[in-house]
């Protein structure tokens, strides 16, 4: 009787399965299936995720809406080049890129992310775009870090910060005895900075460029403190850890934009300062 049961229990699961197999539409049946490799190749369109990085890497113009910099140009040209169309699909922010590629609404991330060890968990990275540097940035009147940057890392010094960005990993990692005063990563950069101009925070280590941005369009309010970087970060598109194949295929893109100076033209048009952008050396040069 008991042998009975069990048989009559298995039949029951097994067309359960059944069941709930057949309630699953084709189309969610591949979408559960195929990689983001096989859903590009398929629908000849990438999806990419973006996120702010002003003032000439990634924009949005907030009336018509149009993107423009260096990451809409460059991955403009890298799809006519795989022929794909590329579908600016989702405004994750800095916080939300890595989920947002994980629950594949994206395919990829395509306003080169920071490479670091917390996201590398996760996410695979092309082949670097650029070098990004990052400069200390304080009030203009205080002296208290100029002979010691390091002194920062102290219970009375407040750091300004972007919640998943680059300025709170910093803080984080190399000031871990300061305070932060952070913000959302919708908000825009210039609240940072403006934070330490109103001495609401006491510092920022963040990107060249929206550090001297800041500084032009609000003079006599913050100073760089050195003309050597504090840190360097390589800035690639990123993937979902496993799409190995979507990585590859836009790498292949890359040498070869890199290698005919498609890339160098894209950031010329954008950007005349070399410490903005930090390029990477091609490999036939010395």
């Amino acid at each position: 009787m008991k042998n009975i049961s069990l048989f009559l229990a298995a039949i029951v699961i097994a067309l359960g399965s059944v069941w709930i197999h057949d309630k699953i539409s084709p189309q969610q049946q591949v979408a559960q299936q195929e990689t983001a490799y096989d859903r590009v190749m398929r629908t000849k369109t990438l999806r990419c995720g973006y996120a702010d990085w002003p003032p000439i890497i990634f924009t949005k113009d907030p009336i018509t809406g149009k993107f423009s910099g260096i990451a809409y140009d460059l991955t403009e040209e890298l799809g006519k080049r795989l022929g794909l169309k590329i579908d600016w699909a989702e405004d994750t922010g800095w916080t939300n890129a890595v989920s947002s590629i994980q629950t594949k609404r994206v395919d990829a991330f395509c306003v080169f992310m920071c490479v670091n060890t917390d996201r590398g968990r996760y996410v695979a990275y092309s082949r670097p775009i650029f070098f990004n540097a990052t400069y200390p940035y304080v009030r203009n009147d205080d002296h208290r870090f100029d002979a010691d940057l390091l002194a920062a890392n102290s219970p009375d010094v407040r750091f300004s910060t972007i919640d998943g960005e680059m300025t709170a990993k910093i803080a984080h990692d190399s000031f871990p005895k300061a305070k932060t005063l952070s913000i959302p990563s919708t908000v825009q950069v210039s609240e940072a900075l403006n934070n330490v101009a109103t001495s609401k925070a006491d510092i920022i280590i963040t990107d060249y460029g929206f550090g001297e941005g800041y500084i032009k369009n609000n003079p006599n309010t913050l100073r760089r403190l050195s003309d050597d970087p504090f840190q360097v970060f390589q800035t690639s598109y990123a993937f979902d850890i496993h799409e190995s194949q979507l990585r590859e295929m836009i790498d292949n893109a890359l040498i070869e934009m890199q290698n005919q100076g498609i890339v160098d033209q894209i950031i010329d048009k954008h950007s005349s300062d070399p410490k903005e952008i930090i390029r990477p050396a091609l490999p036939y040069r010395k």
